[in-house]
């Protein structure tokens, strides 16, 4: 069951996009996928612990948030409450970079974090300041860039493509997704990749962007049902295996005051997010899914990109909330303890064991 929206994509533009809500404030939206679309055939996979890093006072992390892999060896982390970026290696921190406020080289409200395809070093947006921040692989500021365009508000996360150049999953309605040059100055909204935009709230559509080694690169829903594969001249939309409803979305107003009024956004209830975090190698995606049955966390399904099949599941040695993956390494963030880690993992190949 897929969709082939190349028409759509090209005739439908972004700036269209409102969120639409019923006479009791809930907003519903229209589903990408009514119906499943199979069961997983699940690998057990063997894993070595290489390191871990976190849990005690000398390498406290307060809430690790995103995972991009250093070229040079080891992950960058995001701590979203320190807003702070870490270089790990080896069950060491490199370095740390990040400090909290709103003048030069200060930040507030970091959540994507990519890596720049020609030095190898960070590269983050801070929402709150409305700007790109490049550092060196060695956690030396080199520049900062205001996101080109309007205010996009928050900035969900962010991808480094194969050409340099960037896409950012944003909360805004005119730009969910933007394409900004690999220098920063120039940005562009890419078109809408299917109807349904337009009857969602930006909390339904969160989701985040990947890149693939063959030039292509897409968009996953986290709560939703389906991710989005971009070609240069058409798009393509897939089910999840296990996939679930938009999440639906209570919208309120609250009187503050003499005509003044805040709007208040909530979920109608906690969803079971599908895509609760990705990665890709070459043309597969890998995907940690959440969904309500008992693999949720604790496996990888791996799709085709080129064609948007199931390949496969891949076990996972715990129950891990982020990842991110390097040769037949696998980075991931295990919150199941008082305090977080991250791990070093290294899956035992098997004799004849193909590569995805």
């Amino acid at each position: 069951m897929r969709h082939q929206l190349n028409d759509l994509c090209r005739a439908f533009a972004l700036g269209a996009l409102t969120a639409c809500t019923g006479g009791d404030g809930v907003v519903r939206g229209e589903q990408l996928f009514s119906a499943g679309s199979g069961d997983r055939n699940v690998k057990i996979v063997q894993y070595d612990t290489l390191w871990a890093y976190g849990g005690d006072a000398d390498t406290l992390l307060s809430s690790p948030f995103r995972l991009s892999v250093a070229p040079g060896g080891g992950v960058y982390v995001l701590d979203v409450a320190m807003q702070q970026i870490h270089h790990l290696r080896d069950g060491k921190a490199l370095w740390s970079w990040g400090s909290l406020g709103e003048g030069p080289r200060e930040v507030q409200n970091m959540r994507g974090l990519a890596v720049d395809t020609e030095t190898g070093g960070p590269v983050m947006v801070d929402a709150a300041n409305q700007r790109m921040i490049w550092l060196s692989p060695q956690g030396q500021w080199i520049r900062e860039v205001p996101i080109p365009g309007k205010d996009v508000g928050l900035v969900w996360n962010m991808v480094s493509l194969t050409d340099g150049q960037y896409v950012l999953a944003t909360a805004n309605g005119d730009t969910p997704l933007l394409r900004v040059s690999k220098d920063g100055m120039q940005g562009w909204s890419v078109p809408a990749p299917w109807r349904g935009f337009t009857s969602m709230h930006h909390i339904q559509w969160i989701g985040k962007a990947f890149a693939t080694g063959t030039g292509r690169w897409g968009f996953a829903f986290e709560a939703g049902n389906g991710w989005f594969v971009f070609d240069p001249d058409s798009v393509r939309s897939y089910p999840y295996v296990e996939h679930v409803d938009f999440p639906e979305v209570a919208v309120t107003r609250e009187r503050l005051g003499i005509g003044r009024t805040s709007r208040g956004v909530g979920l109608m209830s906690m969803p079971a997010y599908s895509g609760y975090h990705l990665d890709s190698r070459g043309d597969t995606l890998y995907v940690l899914p959440g969904g309500t049955s008992p693999m949720r966390r604790r496996v990888l399904d791996l799709y085709s990109i080129s064609s948007g099949n199931y390949l496969e599941s891949r076990s996972l040695p715990g129950y891990f909330t982020r990842f991110a993956l390097a040769g037949d390494t696998v980075f991931a963030i295990d919150r199941t303890r008082m305090y977080p880690y991250v791990l070093a993992l290294r899956a035992r190949r098997e004799k004849n064991e193909g590569n995805h």
